[in-house]
Formats: structure tokens, sequence, C-alpha cells
């Protein structure tokens, strides 16, 4: 019911079911404002805050406005008393304490011109968002200190891993350096890591670095290498020489004869890159050192060794120029004279002793420089045949006494208590090395001297029986310096004396490297003017059975043994075809001549079986080497094929060239110039066990 003197408000709205309008009304409050206006006594009416708030508005006489209706209905007058304020302190702004019915509240008040603004809140709803501003507060704290401890947790482990690294890198420098020191090149200080109480004493009581080191290079250091050491750790220009670099070494002197290695290693850098700081580290390197200038000493005298080979081999070649050219001339020479002489025998012979001296001292020129490089290439292979020492002692006396009745020297040749008197090894080798040393005696003698050649046999050892051989002269002996490079090749003491002295100095080195091979030793001692004494200690397999004699009487009957065999001599140059032919003929043989392999392979194949008894042949040749015609000739169809002796005859005296021979399928190897005995020899041994073998195929 509407009622006079009250304030309505209205709503219309038409009817969706019918016709006709639908009104309401509503009686409006007495604080609020006409015409549907929000008053200040309608602010807060109905409205519900978070945390169950209460606001509340005053003109300092009453309260205005409040979403509470208990503030609403308090008495002007009354509401100071309920408004009373608790300050807290240690805040900017005033908290006041409100006591209701409803409990505890705190608010705040803010004053707006004629108004008061209160706003409080239930002290459990206060308290609660604190402890949860206090609660995230402590997590957000939390957090982030275990952030930071985890943080620096990582960064202390990081720098523990680097610190260990650096520890164990510093414990392995330490462990092979005996001086191990921290430079601080930006303070100019040092720490001492590792020491003796040696060097300790030595770097004296200095902290800064360059005086430390100035003391140490004073006191320590040799004198000579001083300013190198100085040079090296000088600290003022140490970072810059460190700088891109992982070390810098050197190495001197510290004391007497002790050397050092010194070695410095950048450790930190500035934020630029600069070295701060660097490693010091040094270790006695006096064994290393020692064992390198011993190494210096022998490449120096290698090295010295070398150019004075190459000076003696360069003086070997001009006076093998001279020795060679000596000979040939004399041979020519005595060719004329022998003609000039024709009708008178005696001149003729006196002619053709000298041509066979001279073809002889030639001879054995060739023989030295071919064993020479054959003892240099380990190419000579020592026998072990049966001989007689007393023999090869004989054949020495016999050939080395005849030069030295010619030069007037007397030559004694004594032996003494031998137990095994037959040997086995390799006689012609130990016959070429006394006969090397007795010559050598006889050569370098004075007019009316002595050689005396002792030989005796010394207590056994490891089942071989051991022979000395002495050689004693009183000639010109040899001077010191000479002494120490006798056995070396191509050396002589007196290259100038050409008349007097000849050979090629070669013969002691090939001594030496003989003996040698056969496990013996030579030594000499000689005083100039006075003359020489070698001694050679050589040890021999003793030979108990009586083959050698067996051989000596078979070889002795078997001399002439060619006569009416038929001989295919293989020859391309026609002096040597006539001295072969000679000698074989001489001895009654029958020889047909072919002038280069393919002729010789021709006239075998057009031959009857068993038409040549044996073939000579030459290796290098036109048309067809030797070689090739050998294997040729053993490829035939025909039965003598395999089995006619084939002997190959060359000026190759080699070991391989040999060892070619019998590949090809030769049967032995003669070198050139011929000896006629021993050519004769060979020819009839083989043809002899050649018969024998016939002949026992025919029995069976």
């Amino acid at each position: 019911m509407i009622k006079r003197g009250k304030n309505y408000d209205f709503a219309v709205v038409s009817r969706t079911d019918g016709k006709g309008l639908v009104a309401a009304y509503i009686e409006k409050e007495k604080n609020m404002e006409d015409n549907g206006d929000i008053s200040i006594y309608s602010l807060f009416t109905g409205f519900t805050f978070d945390m169950n708030g209460i606001v509340a508005v005053t003109d300092d006489k009453q309260v205005l406005s409040s979403n509470s209706e208990e503030l609403l209905s308090v008495k002007p007058g009354e509401y100071r008393d309920i408004f009373t304020p608790d300050i807290y302190t240690g805040d900017e702004h005033r908290m006041i304490h409100l006591e209701s019915t409803g409990g505890s509240w705190y608010g705040e008040i803010k004053q707006m011109k004629d108004y008061t603004l209160y706003a409080f809140f239930p002290e459990t709803a206060i308290y609660a968002l604190r402890t949860k501003v206090v609660i995230g507060t402590m997590g957000v704290y939390i957090l982030c200190w275990m952030t930071f401890m985890l943080v620096r947790g990582y960064v202390a482990e990081s720098n523990m891993r680097q610190m260990e690294k650096q520890y164990h890198i510093i414990q392995s420098v330490s462990s092979v350096f005996s001086i191990c020191m921290l430079l601080d090149l930006k303070k100019n200080t040092w720490e001492m890591i590792k020491a003796s109480d040696q060097i300790r004493k030595m770097t004296g009581n200095e902290t800064n670095t360059a005086n430390m080191m100035k003391f140490f290079c004073k006191n320590t250091v040799a004198q000579s290498e001083r300013q190198k050491f100085w040079d090296f750790v000088n600290p003022d220009t140490l970072a810059e020489r460190l700088q891109g670099k992982d070390y810098i070494n050197c190495q001197t002197e510290i004391g007497k004869g002790e050397w050092f290695s010194i070695m410095l290693v950048p450790q930190h850098h500035d934020a630029h890159g600069n070295v701060e700081a660097a490693l010091f580290l040094s270790r006695n390197i006096t064994d290393e050192k020692m064992r390198e200038m011993d190494y210096q000493k022998k490449l120096e005298k290698s090295v010295e060794q070398a150019e004075q080979a190459n000076i003696a081999k360069t003086d070997f070649l001009r006076r093998m120029s001279h020795d060679i050219r000596t000979p040939i001339n004399g041979i020519r020479g005595m060719v004329d004279i022998c003609r000039y002489y024709i009708g008178n025998p005696k001149k003729q012979e006196e002619c053709l002793d000298k041509i066979l001296l001279s073809s002889t001292f030639l001879m054995e020129l060739v023989n030295d420089v071919l064993d020479m490089n054959k003892l240099e290439s380990g190419q000579i292979k020592l026998e072990e045949k049966p001989f007689s020492i007393s023999e090869i002692l004989k054949e020495v006396e016999t050939v080395v006494g005849m030069a030295a009745t010619e030069q007037g020297i007397t030559l004694t040749v004594k032996k003494g208590e031998i137990n095994h008197e037959n040997l086995l090894g390799s006689s012609l080798h130990v016959r070429q090395i006394l006969q090397n040393i007795t010559s050598n005696a006889v050569k370098y003698n004075k007019p009316n001297g002595k050689v005396i050649l002792e030989c005796r046999e010394l207590p056994p050892k490891n089942e071989k029986a051991v022979f000395e051989f002495v050689c004693t002269d009183n000639g010109i002996g040899m001077s010191p310096e000479f002494q120490e490079h006798a056995f070396e090749p191509f050396v002589q003491e007196n290259s100038s004396a050409r008349t007097s002295y000849t050979g090629t100095g070669l013969g002691l080195a090939i001594v030496k490297k003989l003996v040698e091979q056969m496990e013996g030793t030579i030594h000499f001692v000689s005083e100039p003017g006075k003359g020489t004494r070698f001694t050679l200690v050589i040890p021999f397999l003793p030979d108990d059975s009586i083959e050698m004699q067996t051989e000596q009487t078979q070889s002795t009957d078997a001399v002439k043994g060619i006569e009416n065999d038929k001989i295919l001599l293989v020859e391309d140059y026609e002096i040597n075809m006539e001295i072969a032919r000679f000698v074989l003929e001489n001895e009654g043989a029958q020889v047909q001549e072919a002038w280069n392999g393919k002729e010789a392979v021709d006239l075998f194949a057009a031959s009857e079986p068993g038409g040549y008894d044996v073939i000579l042949m030459d290796l290098m040749m036109p048309v067809m080497g030797g070689l090739e015609a050998a294997q040729c000739i053993r490829k035939l169809e025909r039965e003598d094929a395999k089995t006619v002796p084939i002997i190959a005859m060359t000026a190759n005296a080699f070991a391989d060239d040999e060892e070619r021979s019998l590949a090809a399928g030769m049967d032995a190897h003669i070198s050139k110039p011929l000896d006629a005995e021993k050519l004769i020899q060979v020819i009839s041994d083989i043809c002899k066990k050649r018969k024998e073998h016939a002949k026992g195929d025919a029995d069976i």
C-alpha cells in the first residue's frame, strides 16, 4: 500500500501472456537519495567484502554508511566508544582495534574532507593472511637460499675439481722435476712448492722474484751460463715471452759439471689474456747431458773419421793410379826390351821374369781391393776344411822368404810346442793373414834387418785349439799418430816414399777383419826406428781325421789327368782364348773353340752324345752370355746335357758371381787370371768324378 510522504521505486513491464501491464514498486529507505541515485547513505548497503570485511563512513558525529547493520544502529555520539584506536608502532599507517559482538577486528582510518572512512577485517582473516605472507615469504627465501647454496656448491665443487686438477698436475710435475716454484709475475713474488734443502739455501731469503733469481744466478749457475740463465728467467720480460706459448725451456750448467733443464709454464691469465703467474720447473739432466755430449763427441769423431776415410780413399785412388800404372809400364817396357834382345835367351828370360813379377804385383793390388770390398760387405765366407798348420808356416816362409832375400832381410820362422797339427778352418785366409803381416815386416824394414815369425799353441778354450802368432821386426816402426789409424783402409804412413814402400794400404785392414771374422784378436806395439811386434790369437777346431792326407795324395796324383780330354773352350777375348788353349793343349787335351754362348750351344747340340768331356765357359760375352748358354745346354733333350761338366772361367771374382754360376747349372767357378795348375786340377777332378759316376751306373 502506497503511503503518503514515502518514496517509492516503480518498475513497469508489458505482459507477454496477454494484454496489459505489470507494475511493481518498493519503498525507498529514508537515507537513500531520490531519483534512484546512490547516496552516501546507501553506498555500502548490502555489500559483502572479501575476508568478511566491514566498511563504515562517519562525519565525526555518527555513522553515515556501512555494510554492517550493527554499526548503522549505533546512536550518534556513541560510535567513538566503538572505534577505540589501538595504534601499532613500526608502521607508517595507523591500525585500530575494534571489539564487537562479532569478535575482534583490525582496520585502518582514512580522512577524506568531511568524512572519515573506516575499514575493518576480522582478526582471524588478518593473521591468516599475514601467516600466508610470512609462509610465502619464508618459502621464497628458502627457495632462494637453496638455489644460492646449490649454485654456491656447484661453484665450490667446480673450483675444488679445478684445484684438485692443478694439485695433481703439480704433484705429477713434482715427481719429475726436483725444483718446483710458483712465480707471481704481477706481484713479483714467488712461492717454493718443492725443492731440496740445498736448493732452498741457494735461493736465499729473498721474497722478490727478480732478487731471488739474481742471487741464485750469482751463487749457483756456472759463470759461462749466467747471462743465458738470467735472460731466460728475467721476470720483467717473462710474461711477454710466455704469451701464446705452452712453455719455454733451456738447459744450463749449475755448479761443476751438473746440468739442469729449466722449464717455465704459464699458469694464470688476466681478463686480457696476459700471463700473471708461471711455474718454474727444473730437473737434473747431468746423465742425459753427459750421454748427449758423449754422443756429440762420437758424432764429431765419426765425421772426422769419415773425412779422414774420404781423404784416405782419395789418396788411395791417387796411389792406385800410380801403383797400377807402374807395373803396367814395367810390363810394356820389358816387352820392348825382350824384343830388342831377340836371339839372347838369357836376357829374354830376365825380361820375362820381370814381366811376371810386375803382373803378380798388379794382381795383388786388384786382389787387395776385392778382398777389402768383400770383407766390408760380408761376402767372404770362411771355410771349414782340414789343413796342416806346419804346411801353412812352410808356405809363408817360402813365399815371403824370397822377397826377404832380395832385400837382404833375414826371415826366421819358429814353431813352438803344438798339440794339434791338423786343424779345421780356412787355410787360404790363414795363409793370407800371416803373409800380409810378415810381408809388411819385410817391406818396412831396414837393410840387414830381421823378421821373426813365431807360432805356438795356447791352452784350449771352448773345445777349440788356440794358436798365437807373433811377428817381430827391427824395421822402421810406426809413429804414435799413425798407430791410431793403422787398421783403417787405404792408410799408409809415408805416402811420399813410393819408390821404397809400395802397396794399397789395405793389408792391415784386411788382416784385422779376417782375424775378427775368425773370432780372434790382433794387437801390436811399435816404436819409430826400432821396429814393430804384432800378436795374433786365433782359435781353430782340431781335426783328428786322416781325410786331409788322403785328399792331398789324391790331388797330387790327379794333377796330370786331362790328357786326351775333349774340351769345348768358350771365350770372346782372343788373348785369353790363346792362353787357355795353350795351357790345355800343353797338357794333352783336345780343344774346340767357341767365341760366344750361342755358338757354344750350337756346337754342343750338333755334337754326338759324350762328344765333350768338359765345357769351359766365360760369363760375359756378346750375342749370348755364359750363364744363359749354360742354362740352354742343360735344357737340351739329350742324356749328356744334364751331366756334362760346365766350368765358369771369368774375371768376375765376387762371391755372388760364383753363386750365380752354380745357380745356372755350372759345376765350378775359376777366376781370371788363370792359374794353370789350378785350372788343370779342377778339370781333372771333375772329369774323374764323372767317369767314376758313369762307371758306377754301367755296373748297375
